[in-house]
């Protein structure tokens, strides 16, 4: 089994403008990792 910890988040809303700004934020949490796919 790989130490590799992976989590999923699904951003659901109906303003583009909250998705966008929620999934900034999600990268910023990330732990300053350089390449977060969200």
């Amino acid at each position: 089994m790989s130490d590799d910890k992976l989590v999923g988040i699904v951003l659901v809303s109906h303003s583009a403008e909250v998705a966008a700004s929620v999934a900034e934020l999600a990268k910023g949490l990330a732990g300053g990792a350089t390449a977060v796919p969200v």
